[in-house]
Protein backbone atom coordinates (compact mmCIF):
# COMPACT_ATOMS: atom_id res chain seq x y z
CA UNK A 1 0.00 0.00 0.00
CA UNK A 2 2.80 2.40 0.94
CA UNK A 3 4.67 1.56 -2.28
CA UNK A 4 1.56 2.32 -4.35
CA UNK A 5 1.18 5.74 -2.66
CA UNK A 6 4.83 6.54 -3.33
CA UNK A 7 4.41 5.68 -7.00
CA UNK A 8 1.42 8.02 -7.23
CA UNK A 9 3.40 10.78 -5.52
CA UNK A 10 6.34 10.35 -7.89
CA UNK A 11 3.99 10.44 -10.87
CA UNK A 12 2.43 13.70 -9.69
CA UNK A 13 5.79 15.23 -8.82
CA UNK A 14 7.16 14.48 -12.28
CA UNK A 15 4.45 16.58 -13.94
CA UNK A 16 6.38 19.83 -14.34
CA UNK A 17 3.34 21.68 -15.69
CA UNK A 18 1.65 21.41 -12.26
CA UNK A 19 4.55 22.44 -10.01
CA UNK A 20 2.53 25.40 -8.77
CA UNK A 21 -0.28 23.09 -7.71
CA UNK A 22 2.21 20.70 -6.12
CA UNK A 23 3.61 23.51 -3.96
CA UNK A 24 0.08 24.66 -3.14
CA UNK A 25 -0.80 21.14 -1.99
CA UNK A 26 2.39 20.78 0.07
CA UNK A 27 3.90 18.11 -2.21
CA UNK A 28 6.88 20.32 -3.11
CA UNK A 29 8.70 22.88 -0.94
CA UNK A 30 8.28 26.62 -1.44
CA UNK A 31 11.24 29.03 -1.69
CA UNK A 32 13.48 26.38 -3.26
CA UNK A 33 14.96 26.21 -6.76
CA UNK A 34 13.40 23.04 -8.17
CA UNK A 35 14.71 20.98 -11.09
CA UNK A 36 11.78 19.00 -12.47
CA UNK A 37 13.06 16.57 -15.09
CA UNK A 38 10.63 14.66 -17.26
CA UNK A 39 9.26 11.50 -15.65
CA UNK A 40 11.32 12.12 -12.52
CA UNK A 41 10.48 13.71 -9.18
CA UNK A 42 11.46 17.37 -8.75
CA UNK A 43 14.75 17.91 -6.92
CA UNK A 44 15.24 20.90 -4.63
CA UNK A 45 18.48 22.94 -4.79
CA UNK A 46 20.05 20.61 -7.32
CA UNK A 47 23.48 21.88 -8.54
CA UNK A 48 22.78 20.60 -12.06
CA UNK A 49 19.75 20.35 -14.32
CA UNK A 50 19.48 19.30 -17.95
CA UNK A 51 18.00 22.66 -18.92
CA UNK A 52 17.01 25.94 -17.32
CA UNK A 53 13.52 25.47 -18.78
CA UNK A 54 13.02 22.75 -16.15
CA UNK A 55 13.84 25.08 -13.26
CA UNK A 56 11.07 26.58 -11.10
CA UNK A 57 10.95 28.54 -7.88
CA UNK A 58 7.66 29.11 -6.05
CA UNK A 59 6.53 31.23 -3.11
CA UNK A 60 3.35 31.52 -1.11
CA UNK A 61 1.91 34.88 -2.15
CA UNK A 62 1.05 35.92 1.41
CA UNK A 63 4.79 35.73 2.15
CA UNK A 64 6.03 37.24 -1.13
CA UNK A 65 8.26 40.26 -0.50
CA UNK A 66 7.32 41.84 -3.83
CA UNK A 67 3.80 42.37 -2.49
CA UNK A 68 5.16 45.36 -0.58
CA UNK A 69 4.94 47.18 -3.90
CA UNK A 70 1.84 49.24 -4.60
CA UNK A 71 1.75 49.26 -8.40
CA UNK A 72 -0.84 47.65 -10.65
CA UNK A 73 1.37 44.78 -11.84
CA UNK A 74 2.21 43.71 -8.30
CA UNK A 75 -1.44 43.99 -7.22
CA UNK A 76 -2.41 41.66 -10.07
CA UNK A 77 -0.37 38.90 -8.41
CA UNK A 78 -0.81 39.83 -4.77
CA UNK A 79 -4.60 39.84 -4.87
CA UNK A 80 -4.42 36.02 -4.61
CA UNK A 81 -3.28 35.89 -1.00
CA UNK A 82 -4.31 32.25 -0.69
CA UNK A 83 -2.28 31.21 -3.73
CA UNK A 84 1.22 30.42 -4.96
CA UNK A 85 3.51 32.43 -7.22
CA UNK A 86 6.03 30.56 -9.42
CA UNK A 87 8.79 31.82 -11.69
CA UNK A 88 9.62 29.19 -14.33
CA UNK A 89 12.48 29.13 -16.82
CA UNK A 90 11.62 29.08 -20.52
CA UNK A 91 15.02 29.40 -22.22
CA UNK A 92 16.91 26.17 -22.91
CA UNK A 93 20.41 26.49 -21.38
CA UNK A 94 22.27 23.70 -19.55
CA UNK A 95 22.45 24.44 -15.84
CA UNK A 96 25.58 23.58 -13.88
CA UNK A 97 26.66 25.68 -10.92
CA UNK A 98 30.34 24.78 -11.42
CA UNK A 99 30.33 26.11 -15.00
CA UNK A 100 29.09 29.60 -14.17
CA UNK A 101 32.44 31.18 -13.32
CA UNK A 102 31.83 31.72 -9.61
CA UNK A 103 28.61 33.74 -10.03
CA UNK A 104 25.38 31.79 -10.31
CA UNK A 105 23.40 34.30 -12.35
CA UNK A 106 20.60 31.76 -12.91
CA UNK A 107 20.05 31.45 -9.17
CA UNK A 108 19.72 35.25 -8.84
CA UNK A 109 17.22 35.42 -11.68
CA UNK A 110 15.00 33.03 -9.75
CA UNK A 111 15.60 34.96 -6.51
CA UNK A 112 13.85 38.14 -7.68
CA UNK A 113 11.00 37.95 -5.17
CA UNK A 114 11.70 41.05 -3.04
CA UNK A 115 10.29 44.53 -3.59
CA UNK A 116 13.68 45.86 -4.73
CA UNK A 117 14.82 43.01 -6.96
CA UNK A 118 11.44 42.39 -8.61
CA UNK A 119 11.07 45.74 -10.39
CA UNK A 120 11.49 46.34 -14.11
CA UNK A 121 15.05 47.27 -15.10
CA UNK A 122 16.69 45.60 -12.08
CA UNK A 123 20.40 45.03 -12.69
CA UNK A 124 22.97 42.89 -10.93
CA UNK A 125 26.59 42.06 -11.65
CA UNK A 126 29.42 39.83 -10.58
CA UNK A 127 31.33 41.42 -7.69
CA UNK A 128 34.37 39.13 -7.73
CA UNK A 129 35.50 36.50 -5.21
CA UNK A 130 34.71 37.06 -1.56
CA UNK A 131 37.60 38.13 0.70
CA UNK A 132 39.54 35.10 1.92
CA UNK A 133 38.14 32.81 -0.77
CA UNK A 134 40.61 30.14 -1.96
CA UNK A 135 42.19 30.71 -5.38
CA UNK A 136 40.83 28.72 -8.32
CA UNK A 137 42.32 25.27 -8.83
CA UNK A 138 45.08 25.12 -11.48
CA UNK A 139 44.26 23.64 -14.85
CA UNK A 140 44.99 19.95 -15.31
CA UNK A 141 48.20 19.22 -17.23
CA UNK A 142 47.79 17.95 -20.80
CA UNK A 143 48.07 14.19 -21.31
CA UNK A 144 51.30 12.82 -22.82
CA UNK A 145 51.46 13.23 -26.55
CA UNK A 146 48.83 15.90 -27.05
CA UNK A 147 46.52 18.61 -25.79
CA UNK A 148 43.28 18.08 -23.93
CA UNK A 149 40.33 17.81 -26.34
CA UNK A 150 38.53 21.14 -26.59
CA UNK A 151 34.99 21.15 -25.25
CA UNK A 152 33.05 24.22 -26.30
CA UNK A 153 30.59 25.23 -23.60
CA UNK A 154 26.95 25.18 -24.61
CA UNK A 155 25.69 27.36 -21.79
CA UNK A 156 26.80 30.62 -20.23
CA UNK A 157 30.49 31.48 -20.30
CA UNK A 158 31.59 33.40 -17.22
CA UNK A 159 28.50 35.65 -16.81
CA UNK A 160 29.27 39.11 -15.48
CA UNK A 161 25.99 41.06 -15.35
CA UNK A 162 22.24 40.92 -15.96
CA UNK A 163 19.28 43.25 -16.44
CA UNK A 164 15.68 42.01 -16.13
CA UNK A 165 12.10 43.04 -16.70
CA UNK A 166 9.48 42.99 -13.94
CA UNK A 167 9.31 39.60 -12.23
CA UNK A 168 5.60 40.00 -11.41
CA UNK A 169 4.80 39.04 -15.02
CA UNK A 170 6.36 36.79 -17.64
CA UNK A 171 9.37 38.51 -19.13
CA UNK A 172 13.05 38.42 -19.99
CA UNK A 173 16.52 38.89 -18.53
CA UNK A 174 19.54 39.84 -20.61
CA UNK A 175 22.77 38.22 -19.43
CA UNK A 176 26.22 39.41 -20.41
CA UNK A 177 29.00 36.81 -20.54
CA UNK A 178 32.31 36.33 -22.38
CA UNK A 179 30.54 35.65 -25.68
CA UNK A 180 28.28 38.71 -25.57
CA UNK A 181 24.65 39.00 -24.54
CA UNK A 182 22.13 36.18 -24.10
CA UNK A 183 18.40 36.39 -23.48
CA UNK A 184 16.78 34.37 -20.73
CA UNK A 185 12.97 34.16 -20.90
CA UNK A 186 10.85 33.24 -17.90
CA UNK A 187 7.17 32.59 -17.17
CA UNK A 188 5.16 33.70 -14.13
CA UNK A 189 2.47 31.27 -12.99
CA UNK A 190 -0.17 31.94 -10.33
CA UNK A 191 -2.44 29.30 -8.83
CA UNK A 192 -4.81 28.67 -5.97
CA UNK A 193 -7.69 26.27 -5.44
CA UNK A 194 -9.70 27.99 -8.18
CA UNK A 195 -7.23 29.20 -10.81
CA UNK A 196 -3.97 28.25 -12.48
CA UNK A 197 -2.88 31.02 -14.86
CA UNK A 198 0.15 32.51 -16.60
CA UNK A 199 0.53 36.20 -15.80
CA UNK A 200 1.55 37.89 -19.04
CA UNK A 201 2.97 41.42 -19.26
CA UNK A 202 0.60 44.24 -20.30
CA UNK A 203 0.31 44.70 -24.05
CA UNK A 204 1.20 47.99 -25.72
CA UNK A 205 -0.61 48.67 -28.95
CA UNK A 206 0.61 51.05 -31.65
CA UNK A 207 -2.21 52.54 -33.68
CA UNK A 208 -1.46 54.15 -37.07
CA UNK A 209 -4.16 56.66 -37.86
CA UNK A 210 -4.56 59.09 -40.77
CA UNK A 211 -6.45 62.30 -40.07
CA UNK A 212 -7.98 64.29 -42.94
CA UNK A 213 -8.58 67.94 -42.19
CA UNK A 214 -10.93 69.94 -44.46
CA UNK A 215 -11.15 73.72 -44.20
CA UNK A 216 -14.30 75.66 -45.05
CA UNK A 217 -14.21 79.42 -45.59
CA UNK A 218 -17.22 81.25 -44.22
CA UNK A 219 -17.98 84.69 -45.74
CA UNK A 220 -20.61 87.03 -44.34
CA UNK A 221 -22.32 89.34 -46.89
CA UNK A 222 -24.72 92.07 -45.85
CA UNK A 223 -27.51 92.71 -48.36
CA UNK A 224 -29.40 95.98 -47.80
CA UNK A 225 -33.02 95.23 -48.63
CA UNK A 226 -34.62 96.52 -45.46
CA UNK A 227 -33.24 97.80 -42.19
CA UNK A 228 -34.12 94.55 -40.39
CA UNK A 229 -32.59 92.25 -42.99
CA UNK A 230 -30.14 89.92 -41.18
CA UNK A 231 -26.69 89.24 -42.68
CA UNK A 232 -26.58 86.15 -44.88
CA UNK A 233 -23.79 83.58 -44.65
CA UNK A 234 -22.48 82.00 -47.84
CA UNK A 235 -20.21 78.88 -47.41
CA UNK A 236 -18.03 78.15 -50.39
CA UNK A 237 -14.53 76.99 -51.17
CA UNK A 238 -11.78 79.57 -51.46
CA UNK A 239 -11.40 79.20 -55.24
CA UNK A 240 -15.09 79.19 -56.05
CA UNK A 241 -15.74 82.11 -53.70
CA UNK A 242 -13.06 84.24 -55.33
CA UNK A 243 -14.15 83.47 -58.87
CA UNK A 244 -17.86 83.94 -58.20
CA UNK A 245 -17.20 87.23 -56.41
CA UNK A 246 -15.11 88.57 -59.32
CA UNK A 247 -17.64 87.44 -61.93
CA UNK A 248 -20.50 88.91 -59.93
CA UNK A 249 -18.73 92.23 -59.51
CA UNK A 250 -17.86 92.40 -63.21
CA UNK A 251 -21.41 91.58 -64.25
CA UNK A 252 -23.03 94.14 -61.94
CA UNK A 253 -20.50 96.81 -62.88
CA UNK A 254 -21.06 96.34 -66.60
CA UNK A 255 -24.83 96.47 -66.21
CA UNK A 256 -24.69 99.66 -64.14
CA UNK A 257 -22.44 101.41 -66.70
CA UNK A 258 -24.71 100.36 -69.55
CA UNK A 259 -27.89 101.63 -67.91
CA UNK A 260 -26.31 104.94 -66.89
CA UNK A 261 -24.90 105.57 -70.38
CA UNK A 262 -28.24 104.90 -72.12
CA UNK A 263 -30.15 107.35 -69.89
CA UNK A 264 -27.63 110.13 -70.41
CA UNK A 265 -27.77 109.72 -74.18
CA UNK A 266 -31.58 109.88 -74.20
CA UNK A 267 -31.68 113.09 -72.17
CA UNK A 268 -29.08 114.69 -74.43
CA UNK A 269 -31.12 113.89 -77.54
CA UNK A 270 -34.30 115.36 -76.02
CA UNK A 271 -32.46 118.51 -74.99
CA UNK A 272 -31.03 118.98 -78.49
CA UNK A 273 -34.46 118.55 -80.09
CA UNK A 274 -36.06 121.15 -77.80
CA UNK A 275 -33.21 123.62 -78.25
CA UNK A 276 -33.32 123.28 -82.04
CA UNK A 277 -37.09 123.81 -82.01
CA UNK A 278 -36.75 127.03 -79.98
CA UNK A 279 -34.21 128.47 -82.37
CA UNK A 280 -36.31 127.70 -85.43
CA UNK A 281 -39.44 129.15 -83.78
CA UNK A 282 -37.79 132.44 -82.89
CA UNK A 283 -36.39 132.96 -86.34
CA UNK A 284 -39.51 132.03 -88.31
CA UNK A 285 -42.32 133.30 -86.18
CA UNK A 286 -40.60 135.69 -83.83
CA UNK A 287 -41.97 133.73 -80.90
CA UNK A 288 -39.87 133.29 -77.73
CA UNK A 289 -40.49 129.99 -75.99
CA UNK A 290 -39.29 129.17 -72.56
CA UNK A 291 -38.85 125.70 -71.38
Amino acid sequence: MVSYINKLLVKRQSTSGSVCKLVLGGLQPADELLCCEDNLPCLASSPICSSTNKLTRCFFINKLGACERNDTLAKTVCQYQDGVYCLKGETDIPYDEDQLGGWNVIYWIFARYTAIRSVNGYTDEKTGPLPGAPPPAPAAPPPPGGELPSKAPKGLQNPSSMVCSDSMASGICQIKDDSGYKNFNYIVEICNNDIDIINSPPQIYNYNSTTTVSTTVSTTVSITTTILSPPKTIITTVTENSQSSQNSQSSHSGTNHLETGSLSSLLLVILLIITTGNIIGRRKFGIFCTI
